[in-house]
C-alpha cells in the first residue's frame, strides 16, 4: 500500500509503508550525510567516492552513510526520511521519481527539500570516466559542504 503527498494538486513525493527493510548503510554518519549509489562494491568506485569526499574534508567511514542500492528495490524518500537521520543527501545514478521524489531535481544542482539539501548526480562510474561531470560534481560538493 502506498500513499502520495499532494501539495496544490501536485504530487511531491510518494509515501509507502516499509514492507521491505532499507538497504544497510556503511559508515558512522557523524555529519548527517546520506549517499545513495549503485555499484559501491566496486573498489575503484569506493576509492573514487572516498577521494572526492576527502576533497571537501569529509571522511567516508566517519562522516557519511553510504547506501548501495545495486541489488535491491530503490528505497522511497519517505522511508529514508522516516528511518534515517540526515541533513544532506547525495544521490548517484538513481531515478529521483523512482524514489518517490516528484520535485524538480536537475542533475548537479543542490536543492533544499523538507529541511534536507539534496544533490542528484550521474552514477559514480559515469562521473569517474568524464572530466566535465567531475567538474560539475566538484562545484556542487563545494557548495553542499560549505555549510557544514
Amino acid at each position: 500500500m502506498s500513499f502520495e503527498f499532494v501539495f496544490f494538486n501536485n504530487k511531491i513525493y510518494a509515501v509507502s509503508n516499509l514492507n521491505n527493510p532499507l538497504p544497510k548503510t556503511i559508515g558512522k554518519n557523524k555529519e548527517g550525510v546520506l549517499i545513495l549509489c549503485t555499484a559501491f562494491t566496486n573498489p575503484t568506485l569506493q576509492a573514487f567516492l572516498a577521494k572526492i569526499l576527502q576533497a571537501v574534508n569529509t571522511d567516508i567511514s566517519e562522516d557519511v552513510w553510504v547506501m548501495d542500492v545495486n541489488d535491491v528495490e530503490i528505497p522511497k524518500w519517505a522511508d529514508l526520511c522516516r528511518e534515517l537521520d540526515f541533513k544532506k543527501a547525495i544521490i548517484f545514478g538513481l531515478d529521483a521519481k523512482a524514489m518517490g521524489l516528484l520535485i524538480n531535481l536537475p542533475l548537479y544542482q543542490c536543492r533544499q527539500f523538507q529541511g534536507c539539501q539534496i544533490l542528484l548526480a550521474d552514477a559514480l562510474v559515469d562521473i569517474n570516466n568524464d572530466n566535465h561531470k567531475k567538474k560539475e560534481l566538484w562545484r556542487e560538493l563545494q557548495q553542499l559542504f560549505s555549510n557544514t
